[in-house]
């Protein structure tokens, strides 16, 4: 799970899971347009994870493939749950 605190954040977004093992994460679209930013960061971090992940388990080069972001949750800035 991911969270994502910010002004202007959204949780209307679809997930990354290709809801198949060794397929590459599926691209997080927004729902609504306003949410096209939030889609954007979180692709950002899925792009960012796979590159930082890749080579960690060099025997299996599809296993960077298997991290999707598949629940996200965006909360208000002023949010205070823990988690």
């Amino acid at each position: 799970m991911l969270i994502l605190r910010g002004e202007g954040l959204l949780p209307e977004l679809t997930d990354s899971d290709p809801q198949q093992v060794g397929l590459a994460p599926k691209k997080i679209e927004a729902l609504l347009p306003q949410a096209q930013r939030t889609a954007e960061i979180a692709n950002e971090f899925v792009s960012q994870a796979r590159a930082l992940l890749r080579g960690v388990y060099p025997e299996r080069d599809s296993s960077v493939a298997e991290f999707t972001l598949s629940e996200a949750e965006v909360l208000p800035q002023n949010d205070r749950r823990k988690r």
